[in-house]
């Protein structure tokens, strides 16, 4: 698919990579806020995780209202409301977790990609995300995923993350960038795309 990033964008020495965990762990979420993002059901999770874990949301949309109030409600929900997105790389490099707890809806995942992830994988942190249709097998190795999505798969699939050795971790941040700088920079993406082309048009 053509969702890719360039090259200057992937971190150059990733064996340097390691994690250096925020008390509370910080978990960030960047992107549109509509129900097919599974904003609620993330709301809910982190409303129950209580203040070991604090969600930072960044972007707007649809339910940004409900953001608002969940975030008067719970101390450790944080609203930081639109971003720009010459910042994103800062915004992300900030946390211990960044979350994609997109609903698994026919109509939704059958025919889109969340293009976030590319961004996550090159911040260089872990990733959870929902397993949806459109996401390529090669994700599966390096991302953490869960099959439904629920106030408790997020609240347990966070957990779980976070459960894992410290060097399990980063094996899977170096796998994903290293994914991607093969794989999907914009260069790679248009090489495949005329090879692509050249095998089947005539």
């Amino acid at each position: 698919f053509a969702i890719g990033c360039e090259e200057k964008d992937i971190p150059s020495d990733i064996n340097t990579l390691r994690i250096n965990e925020h008390y509370p762990r910080k978990i960030v979420y960047a992107g549109t806020l509509i129900y097919y993002n599974g904003i609620i059901e993330m709301l809910d999770a982190f409303a129950e995780l209580g203040d070991g874990y604090q969600l930072h949301i960044y972007g707007y949309g649809p339910l940004e209202d409900e953001v608002i109030k969940m975030a008067k409600k719970s101390t450790n929900i944080i609203y930081h409301g639109r971003f720009n997105p010459d910042k994103t790389k800062d915004i992300l490099t900030q946390a211990d977790l960044l979350i994609n707890p997109r609903i698994l809806d026919p109509y939704i995942e059958n025919f889109t990609f969340p293009s976030k992830l590319v961004d996550y994988v090159i911040a260089g942190k872990n990733v959870l995300s929902s397993r949806f249709k459109t996401l390529p097998k090669e994700y599966r190795n390096f991302l953490y995923l869960i099959d439904t999505v629920s106030k408790d798969t997020i609240s347990n699939g966070i957990k779980f993350v976070f459960g894992e050795p410290k060097e399990q971790r980063e094996h899977r941040i170096m796998e994903g960038i290293d994914y991607i700088r093969n794989h999907q920079t914009y260069d790679k993406v248009a090489e495949n795309l005329i090879k692509f082309m050249e095998e089947n048009v005539r």
